[in-house]
Parts: C-alpha cells; structure tokens; sequence
C-alpha cells in the first residue's frame, strides 16, 4: 500500500511510491542468518493482497544441496521485519532426490505459499517439475520457527507421460473458498 519492492539477481530494493529508494540489501547478507554463506539468485517478489504481506522467494545452489529462499514480511511495510528461511529444494517431502530447483514461480492463496521449479540433476539433466505448498499458519506467525510443507513432485501432462516444464502458479484474487 506504501510502498514497492523490486528485485534483481543479487539485491533487492524498497521504493516509496514516489520511487524513493528507501533500502537497497544484498540477497547474500540478507539470508546470511539462515543459510551462512548463502548466494542467492533469480528472486521473485509478491504482495499477498489477503494477509498484507511481502514474500520474496530465492533460490541457493551448492554442489549436492539447494535451497528455496523465503522471506515474508511481518505485515504490509516492506521496510519493517522479516522472517527469513532456508528450504530445501533437493528434497521430496523430507526425502532428498539429488536435484535441484530452478526457475521457480510463486503464487499464493489466501491460506498458502506456492513455490514451482523445475528439477535438474546436479550434473545439470532436467528431471520433472515440482511444487510445494507452504501453509501460511507455519509462516504468518508472531515468532515463527520450523516449517512444514507438502511437495507434489514428477508433475506430467494429464492423459499421457510427457514430463511438462515451467509449471506456473497463480495469485488467488478470491478471498472466499473458491
């Protein structure tokens, strides 16, 4: 409502709505707390209309594990606080499966965070896509702590066997339950 976030692949910004930059923070010292020596690219920004929230969704990857970045903010200023999290996209569930996420997307309904990506092997062979569906309860909260999440993984076209690439979620606009 007063303010813009932007990003690029190392940094992001915090504008007024008169394109004042506020902030400008490195994506690297800025997860530094929650996975040390962290180098952050491709971010994605959201405003989650519902709850009035930031949530931003990076992407870290080292040479036999990857993270899913997130950072939400505590309420609709983008220059207030945040919780940060560093989660593994080289896992199924709790499982790991050797690959890694890239080009993610990020969408949202009014209860959960909806991270894609498509799954390469670390040797760099793409897999299939995935996604994982963050309940809001487990990051909307005053101290919030571990995360729980569900993944839907190995995604094909309906009807046949063809791996799909580049799955999408969307934004919910509804508040109800439709």
């Amino acid at each position: 409502p007063t303010q813009i976030v932007g990003v690029v692949n190392s940094r992001f910004r915090i504008f007024d709505k008169t394109g004042t930059v506020l902030k400008t923070i490195e994506g690297s010292s800025w997860f530094s707390s929650v996975l040390p020596g962290a180098d952050p690219f491709d971010p994605k920004v959201v405003y989650d209309h519902h709850n009035k929230r930031w949530i931003m969704v990076w992407l870290h990857l080292g040479s036999s594990t990857s993270y899913y970045l997130v950072s939400v903010s505590d309420d609709s200023t983008a220059t207030g606080a945040w919780h940060n999290w560093a989660l593994p996209s080289h896992v199924n569930g709790n499982t790991s499966a050797g690959n890694w996420g890239d080009y993610q997307g990020v969408g949202f309904s009014k209860d959960a965070l909806f991270i894609t990506s498509n799954q390469f092997t670390f040797a760099g062979s793409y897999n299939y896509q995935k996604l994982r569906i963050v309940p809001f309860s487990q990051i909307y909260v005053g101290t919030p702590g571990a995360v729980n999440w569900k993944d839907i993984w190995d995604i094909r076209h309906p009807g046949g066997n063809e791996v799909g690439f580049g799955i999408r979620p969307t934004y919910s606009f509804s508040s109800g339950s439709d």
